[in-house]
C-alpha cells in the first residue's frame, strides 16, 4: 500500500464536492442575472416618472428631446411613440434612430408587450430592454410611447460578486481536499496495520501483540482479526499435532508414499520415497523428472485413467517393489505406496532353486526305486509279499507325482510371461478332451464337449493352459464314480469363459475357500486312492493369474462341481497367425 492509495482515495471522495460547487456556482450565476433583469425593469419604471414632467412640452413632429440628465456610460435611453418614431434620446444624432421602430423589440413594446433582448456587438454583450410607458394624465395621452434602454456591458452582469463566489468555492474545495487527506491517510496507517496483521497470521507468527489496538474507524475488521488470529492458532497447533503422528506414522511404516495431482506433480512424499529418488526435496517437482521408469508411468496413467487402485511390481536399483496406487477421488490425486520385496524375491527364488534341486535329487532315485519295484513284482510270487510291493509302488508313484507337480510350480512362477502367444482355447479344449476320453470312459464315466465358435482367441501359453485343463478333468474324475464330465467354452463380451463340470459327489462348502491352497485336501482317503498331490488347484490357480484370468469354484454335495475360467479374449485375423501358433 503506496501514495496511491491515498490519492485514489482523495479523487475519489473529492469528486462529488467538486460537482457541488460547480453546481453552486452555476445556480450563483442564474440568480444574479435574473436579480440583475429584475433590477433594470425597476430602474426603467424609476426613469419613466422622471420623464413624465419633462416629456409634457414635448408637441408632435417636434425636434427630438435631447435626454442630457441620463448620459452616463455606456447607457442610451430612447422615447419612442406609438408611430415608432423617437420623441426624445440621449443621443439624438445617432445615425440607428430612423431604424429603431424595426427592431424587434420596438414591435413587442408597440404591441403592448415589455421585452427584453441580448446581442454580442464586437465581442461584448448588449442589452436592449423595451417596457411600454402609461401616462394617465389626459394631456399627455399623444405621448402614449414605450421606453426603450439600450446599454452596452464591457463587463459580465456576475463580475463584481465572481470574485466571492470562486473564493468560497476554493475555500471549501480546499477544506475538503484538507479533510478527505487527512482520512486517507489514517485509513492507509490503519489498513497498513491490517495487513502486517494478516502477513504475520500466514506466515504462522502468531501474537497478541500483532493485533492492532487503534483501528478506531475498523473496528470491525479488528475483531475479526482477533477471531481469525485465535482460529488459525488453534487450527496450527491442531496441524503440527497431527504432522508429528503423520511423520511418525510414515517414519515407522514399511512402505514409501508419494501423492500426485492429475498433472503428475508431487504434492507429498515420505522421507523414504524423497531418499529412494533423490537427496534433494522433490515435493512440488513433476514426477516424470524424478521416477524414469516406464512400468512406474504406467501405472499412474492406468490409475488416472481407470480411476480405480491398480498394482504392480516394479525394479529399481536392482530391487524390487510391490508398487500400489490407489485414486482419491475428492482431491483429483493418486497416493503411491511402495513396499521393499526384494528380500521376499530373494527368498522365492531360494525356495524355487532348492525344489528343483531337491526334485532333480529325489527324481533319481525314485526312478530306480520304481525300476527294481517292477523286476521285483517278476521275481516274487508270495502273495502277501506282492501286496508290499503294491503299497511300495504306490507311494512311490505318488512322490514322484508330488515332485513333478513341485516342479511345474516353481518353473511356472519362473517363466516370463513374454512367451505368450495367440491360443485357440475352444480348439485346445476340444483337443485335450480327445486325449483324456480313454481314461475318462475306462472309468465309466462319459465326456460331454460343447464349443460355441470355431475360433475363440486368448493370449497365453499352450503347454501351461492345456496343463490348466488336464488338472481340472482328472480333478473332476477323481471325485466322479458315474455320471458325466462337461468341458464348455463360449464368448461373453470381451471375455472367454471355459468350464469343466462333472456330476460327481460334491465338495462341502466349507472346503471351498481353501481348495486353491497347496497341499490342502478334501478327502484324504481318495488322494490316498487315486495318488493325488494336493496341487494340482494350486498350479491351475498360479497359471490363470498370470493369464490375467479369474477362477471360480461352485459345489453342491451329492450333485457335483463346477469350475469356471474367465480369459480376456483378443481379436486376431487368422492370416495374422503363423504356424508355430495354431492350435
Amino acid at each position: 500500500m503506496n501514495q496511491d492509495y491515498i490519492s485514489k482515495t482523495v479523487s475519489r471522495r473529492i469528486a462529488p464536492v467538486v460537482f457541488a460547487v460547480v453546481v453552486f456556482i452555476v445556480i450563483s450565476l442564474i440568480t444574479l442575472q435574473h436579480q440583475r433583469k429584475r433590477t433594470v425593469f425597476r430602474n426603467l419604471n424609476s426613469i419613466a416618472t422622471i420623464l413624465k414632467e419633462e416629456l409634457k412640452n414635448v408637441q408632435p413632429d417636434s425636434t427630438i428631446v435631447e435626454l442630457k440628465q441620463f448620459k452616463a456610460g455606456t447607457y442610451r435611453i430612447s422615447i419612442i411613440d406609438r408611430h415608432g418614431d423617437v420623441i426624445a434620446d440621449t443621443y439624438p444624432n445617432s445615425s440607428d434612430i430612423a431604424y429603431l421602430y424595426m427592431r424587434p423589440e420596438i414591435v413587442q413594446g408597440l404591441n403592448g408587450n415589455p421585452d427584453i433582448r441580448v446581442r454580442k456587438n464586437a465581442g461584448k454583450r448588449e442589452y436592449f430592454y423595451v417596457t411600454p410607458l402609461q401616462f394617465e394624465d389626459d394631456e399627455m395621452s399623444h405621448l402614449k410611447s414605450l421606453l426603450y434602454l439600450q446599454f452596452i456591458d464591457s463587463e459580465a452582469i456576475v463580475m463584481p460578486y465572481l470574485p466571492t463566489i470562486l473564493s468560497f468555492s476554493g475555500v471549501v474545495l480546499l477544506l475538503a481536499l484538507i479533510v478527505f487527506y487527512y482520512q486517507a491517510y489514517r485509513e492507509k496507517e490503519s489498513l497498513e496495520k491490517v495487513v502486517a496483521s494478516l502477513h504475520s497470521l500466514v506466515r504462522g507468527h502468531f501474537s497478541s501483540e500483532m493485533i492492532p489496538q487503534d483501528l478506531d474507524n475498523l473496528r470491525e475488521i479488528q475483531d475479526e482479526i482477533e477471531v481469525l488470529s485465535q482460529r488459525v492458532m488453534h487450527d496450527n497447533s491442531e496441524l503440527n499435532r497431527l504432522k508429528r503422528i503423520q511423520d511418525t506414522f510414515f517414519r515407522f511404516v514399511d512402505a514409501q508414499i508419494c501423492v500426485i495431482d492429475s498433472e503428475g506433480r508431487i504434492l507429498y512424499t515420505s522421507r523414504k520415497f524423497n531418499r529412494m529418488f533423490s537427496n534433494k526435496e522433490i515435493t512440488g517437482r513433476l514426477l516424470s523428472e524424478v521416477v524414469r521408469d516406464d512400468t512406474f508411468s504406467e501405472l499412474i496413467d492406468k490409475t488416472f485413467q481407470d480411476r480405480t487402485s491398480q498394482t504392480m511390481e516394479i525394479a529399481w536399483n536392482r530391487e524390487y517393489y510391490a508398487a500400489s496406487a490407489s485414486w482419491i477421488a475428492e482431491e483429483n490425486c493418486v497416493a503411491i505406496f511402495l513396499y521393499n520385496i526384494t528380500e521376499i524375491r530373494h527368498t522365492q527364488a531360494m525356495q524355487r532353486e532348492f525344489i528343483q534341486n531337491v526334485s532333480h535329487e529325489l527324481k533319481t532315485p525314485l526312478t530306480s526305486i520304481k525300476g527294481f519295484l517292477e523286476t521285483l513284482k517278476e521275481d516274487i510270487e508270495d502273495e502277501e509279499n506282492l501286496n508290499y510291493l503294491a503299497i511300495i509302488e504306490r507311494n512311490t508313484n505318488r512322490l514322484i507325482r508330488i515332485i513333478q507337480d513341485l516342479f511345474v510350480l516353481t518353473r511356472n512362477e519362473s517363466d516370463a510371461v513374454s512367451k505368450f502367444k495367440p491360443v485357440n482355447l475352444g480348439k485346445m479344449i476340444r483337443q485335450v478332451g480327445a486325449g483324456l476320453k480313454d481314461e475318462i470312459n475306462g472309468r465309466g464315466v462319459e465326456l460331454s464337449i460343447e464349443i460355441e465358435e470355431d475360433e475363440m482367441m486368448v493370449q497365453g501359453d499352450l503347454f501351461k493352459l492345456e496343463q490348466v485343463f488336464i488338472n481340472l478333468i482328472r480333478n473332476s474324475l477323481q471325485y466322479t464314480e458315474e455320471g458325466m464330465i462337461h468341458l464348455g467354452c463360449f464368448r461373453e463380451g470381451n471375455k472367454i469363459n471355459a468350464i469343466v463340470q462333472d456330476t460327481g459327489i460334491g465338495i462341502p462348502g466349507k472346503h471351498l475357500p481353501f481348495l486353491f491352497d497347496r497341499f490342502y485336501v478334501v478327502d484324504k482317503s481318495r488322494c490316498r486312492k487315486y495318488g493325488g498331490t494336493g496341487l494340482g488347484l494350486s498350479i491351475v490357480k498360479q497359471i490363470v493369474t498370470q493369464h490375467s484370468g479369474e477362477i471360480g469354484i461352485e459345489s453342491s454335495v451329492g450333485k457335483g462341481t463346477t469350475v469356471t475360467i474367465q480369459f480376456p479374449a483378443v481379436n486376431i485375423d487368422h492370416e495374422q497367425l503363423s504356424n508355430d501358433q495354431e492350435v
